[in-house]
């Protein structure tokens, strides 16, 4: 007899053993997502400007002058070029920025960011020496806050400023107070949403609260209640979609004030690392066990919503998320260094999937788990992996012949001869720059 697994489309299961047909324990840099229900590495990221980051950037904006600006927690702004050239262009005397993007009036574009009391801008484009603020543009009356996110909204750039909305308006006028929120809550993050503006602030302890508003009211229109601390990030995909307080990631609908828990993630956000990708939601998770770039949702109508870690990142913190012509750009800090990473067209990164939990009645001999693939290319390789009754170490399954690994040919068998009651499989596939192994099915033969 065998157990049989045949897909792998539902990605992460939302619990530990078990799950929905196609789900599986754990995965990383897993390709679920082609169109094709088989096991495949995902592209791998590669890093941008090694050693030009000293601090974490925690904002990126593409700016009308060609340019994307990083934001970093240090005070530093840095520019890369559309040809990659990335460069230090201002060091802010205040520190830490915790907000920015871009806003126009009739005939300038800016670039605006905030620290913790002050708002500033630069015209694009410009001279970083003498344009930053010029005109005496400097405001300094913001609330001290961890946070102040800000986006272009409703006709206008909003930003978060404690239980108020700041704004910068189309004639450059500005006030830091346009909209008075709940006097308990602190804004963390805001999202663009038709002709309104969705501002997500929460009170710390139990209770987070989306707050649609239009320029046209005085007051905000009737809020959602979130039943968490915090909302850390927004992106509005296929869904409006929410990381909120350490771990959790809600569905929300502004228009019905519908609302409901999705799944518990691996981590945190912060309000500038989630981005929309085709349709697809991401976000820059740390904190947890597995920190990197995780997905959910799907690219086709009739595909399933699906949590996925695209791309495995060892980091203890991610900055944030962006996209410069259709390719995802990620920043993170690791035993403090700062890094940029983009994803890669032309390379493949390393892929690791395990099963979910394979239960038996009583303890039965594992006699072996044999694979259905395309034949492995050359200098790719597949590697099987198991654990018995959920000791959480995996053992090496070898081929005939004590072979490790599957590095030619197709559709191998791994000898296990073992006894178990619980039995779960770890398949490692390893690609060749752009190329890589593919499992369709696996076969566990008891």
């Amino acid at each position: 007899m065998a157990f049989e697994i045949k897909s792998y489309i539902a990605g992460k299961s939302d619990y530990e053993g078990k799950g929905v047909y196609g789900s599986f324990k754990f995965g990383k840099n897993l390709n679920i997502r082609s169109g094709v229900d088989a096991l495949q590495c995902q592209q791998a990221l590669i890093e941008e400007g090694a050693g030009t980051f000293v601090d974490l950037p925690l904002f990126q904006v593409n700016a009308d002058d060609g340019n994307t600006y990083f934001f970093g927690d240090t005070g530093k702004i840095y520019k890369r070029t559309a040809a990659g050239v990335i460069t230090v262009v201002y060091t802010d005397p205040d520190g830490k920025i915790i907000g920015a993007d871009q806003w126009f009036d009739a005939t300038l574009s800016y670039l605006y960011w905030a620290t913790a009391t002050k708002l500033n801008r630069m015209k694009l484009p410009g001279n970083w020496t003498t344009d930053v603020n010029s005109g005496s543009w400097q405001k300094t009356n913001l609330d001290s806050v961890p946070w102040h996110t800000m986006k272009q909204a409703d006709g206008a750039l909003q930003i978060c400023n404690r239980n108020k909305l700041a704004m910068v308006g189309y004639d450059s006028s500005y006030t830091n107070e346009a909209l008075l929120l709940r006097p308990e809550v602190v804004a963390k993050t805001l999202i663009d949403y038709g002709d309104q503006v969705l501002v997500g602030a929460g009170d710390g302890r139990k209770n987070s609260f989306i707050f649609p508003w239009e320029q046209a009211y005085l007051n905000y229109l009737t809020p959602t209640r979130i039943p968490v601390p915090s909302i850390n990030a927004i992106v509005d995909a296929e869904y409006m979609l929410m990381n909120c307080g350490t771990n959790k990631l809600f569905f929300c609908n502004p228009s019905t004030r519908d609302k409901m828990p999705v799944l518990t993630m691996d981590g945190q956000c912060y309000p500038g690392a989630v981005v929309e990708d085709d349709g697809l939601a991401l976000f820059g998770v740390f904190g947890g066990a597995n920190s990197g770039i995780w997905s959910y949702g799907r690219y086709k109508k009739n595909g399933v919503l699906a949590y996925n870690l695209e791309q495995y990142i060892n980091a203890d913190e991610i900055g944030s998320l962006g996209k410069i012509n259709g390719v995802v750009f990620v920043t993170y800090k690791k035993d403090g260094v700062s890094h940029l990473m983009r994803v890669d067209s032309v390379n493949k990164a390393q892929a690791e999937y395990i099963t979910l939990d394979l239960k038996l009645p009583a303890e039965r001999p594992i006699t072996q788990i044999r694979l259905v693939t395309d034949t492995v290319p050359t200098d790719c390789a597949i590697e099987a992996w198991y654990s018995l009754n959920r000791s959480g170490s995996y053992l090496q399954a070898k081929m005939a012949g004590d072979v490790k690994q599957c590095v030619s040919g197709r559709d191998p068998i791994f000898l296990v001869g073992s006894n178990a009651r619980i039995f779960d499989v770890k398949l490692v596939l390893i690609p060749s720059a752009n190329t890589t192994p593919i499992v369709h099915e696996i076969y566990v033969d008891f």
